[in-house]
C-alpha cells in the first residue's frame, strides 16, 4: 500500500510540475488567461511581498506574511512601480507594499487585476538566485525528474522555496520535471525505488544557513545508482537601501 501511495504522489507531483513548465516555458511571459477564476478577497487591498525574481518587465513575488514567512507566487509588471521610486531596489531581496482592487487572477502564478501602485520597502538578502544556480548546477544529466528539498535550509521562507522550484521548471523545461517533497512523509530511497515509480529520478536534498555574507551547507544527491554528497558555500548578494 504505501507503494502505491509514493507512485501516486510522485505521478501526481510530476503531472503538475509538467503542467506548469508547458504553460509557462519562458517565465519572463504571462500566459494569456482562458479560463480564469477571480477570487475576491474581501478587504484586501494592500499586498505585502516580496521580490524573489526579476523577469524582464516582470516581477515574480510571493507574499511576506508575519514572522518572516511567505507563500504563494504572482507576477507583477515593473510598469506599476510608483513614480516617485528608485528603479534601481527593483530586484530580488526587496520588500513591496502594492495598492490593488482586491481581486487577484488564480493563474499560476496569480495576477492582481486592477493594480494601483506598488512601492519598495527594506532590503535583505536574495537567496533565491544562488540557490536556483546551485540547483540547476547539480540535476544529473540522465535525471528525467528531480525531486527537490530545501527544507533544511535557514532563513529560507516558504514562497522563497517555492519560487527556487518554479524557476527550475522553466528552466528545465525541455529536461526534466522538478517536484518538491517533504522527506517527513518519504525518504529519498522510497521515492525511487518504488513500485512503478517513473524512471530516470533523483532526489536532491540541499541544507544550509547564513554566515557573514555567504550561504555555506551541504548538498545530497540520491539516485538509483548511488548516492553523492558534498559541501557547497556561496556569496550572497544584499542589496543596501
Amino acid at each position: 500500500m504505501k507503494k502505491v501511495l509514493i507512485f501516486g504522489f510522485i505521478f501526481c507531483l510530476l503531472i503538475a510540475a509538467t503542467a506548469c513548465g508547458d504553460a509557462q516555458q519562458d517565465p519572463t511571459q504571462v500566459v494569456p488567461a482562458t479560463d480564469e477564476v477571480s477570487a475576491l478577497l474581501p478587504g484586501a487591498d494592500i499586498f505585502y511581498g516580496l521580490i524573489v525574481a526579476d523577469m524582464g518587465d516582470t516581477l515574480l513575488v510571493t507574499e511576506n506574511k508575519t514572522n518572516g514567512k511567505t507563500a504563494g507566487l504572482y507576477t507583477l509588471p515593473e510598469k506599476y512601480m510608483d513614480e516617485t521610486q528608485d528603479k534601481s531596489k527593483l530586484v530580488p531581496g526587496t520588500y513591496i507594499t502594492l495598492h490593488y482592487n482586491g481581486t487577484v487572477i488564480e493563474t499560476y502564478p496569480a495576477r492582481f487585476e486592477l493594480t494601483e501602485s506598488f512601492t519598495c520597502d527594506e532590503t535583505k538578502e536574495d537567496l533565491v538566485t544562488p540557490i536556483l544556480r546551485f540547483v540547476l548546477a547539480n540535476v544529473p544529466d540522465s535525471a528525467q525528474w528531480l525531486a527537490l528539498d530545501l527544507t533544511g535550509i535557514a532563513d529560507l521562507s516558504d514562497g522563497e522555496r517555492e519560487a527556487v522550484c518554479y524557476l527550475a521548471e522553466n528552466k528545465l523545461a525541455d529536461k526534466c520535471g522538478i517536484v518538491r517533497y517533504d522527506p517527513q512523509q518519504f525518504t529519498a530511497e522510497e521515492l525511487l525505488t518504488a513500485e512503478n515509480s517513473p524512471e530516470n529520478g533523483a532526489v536532491l536534498a540541499v541544507d544550509g544557513q547564513l554566515e557573514n555574507g555567504k550561504l555555506t551547507g551541504t548538498w545530497r544527491l540520491t539516485d538509483t545508482q548511488q548516492v553523492t554528497e558534498g559541501e557547497w558555500e556561496t556569496a550572497i548578494v544584499y542589496y543596501l537601501n
